[in-house]
């Protein structure tokens, strides 16, 4: 944690020394580009669920026949764990990476790796979030804008997590719920 510390105010201090070398594009290109990257991913993501899932199986909607508490709380919970994720990479493991590798291209795809590394134990999930990650490190660096990538990150765990087919997202929490997984396996049936 403190290694990172300093490497990220490294950075920081050489980014405000040089505000060329970081590209800021106008609000509202950052947001449209977000948009339509939210888009793309989406539908990648649901083409790919569509072909892995179970042919009995379709996809489901967590929102429908759910109290309005427990929508709030689902939401929140999901939304917040996006923020807290992009505030850990384009903050800390972005920056980390650009100092280590002097190179932003090389820093992007690092990142992204990192990122995903950081979903084990799945290993489809790491895959994606590696991939996912390194769309998100690249798009912070061209806009300079957090919010859009944030949004971008929160809409897609919302929408994964509330109505991808079950079959297809079994298996694929990560942190404290990877861990009770893993000692209480639940087992899908099919």
């Amino acid at each position: 944690g403190a290694i990172g510390m300093v490497i990220w105010c490294s950075h920081q201090r050489r980014a405000r020394s040089n505000p060329a070398a970081k590209p800021v594009l106008p609000a509202t290109r950052a947001w449209a580009e977000a948009t339509v990257l939210t888009f793309a991913i989406t539908a990648v993501l649901f083409a790919a669920a569509w072909l892995l899932r179970d042919l009995d199986e379709g996809f489901r909607f967590y929102f429908r026949r759910r109290p309005f508490g427990e929508h709030v709380s689902w939401f929140g919970v999901r939304f917040a764990g996006a923020v807290v994720q992009q505030l850990g990479l384009q903050l800390l493991i972005g920056p980390a990476c650009l100092e280590i590798v002097q190179s932003r291209r090389v820093a992007v795809c690092v990142a992204g790796l990192f990122f995903g590394i950081l979903h084990l134990p799945h290993p489809v999930l790491v895959m994606v979030s590696a991939i996912v990650g390194s769309i998100w490190v690249w798009l912070f660096h061209r806009s300079g804008r957090l919010a859009p990538v944030m949004m971008c990150h929160g809409v897609l765990s919302i929408l994964a997590a509330g109505t991808l087919p079950r079959t297809v997202i079994s298996d694929m929490d990560i942190g404290r719920a990877a861990l009770d997984q893993m000692l209480h396996p639940r087992h899908v049936c099919g």
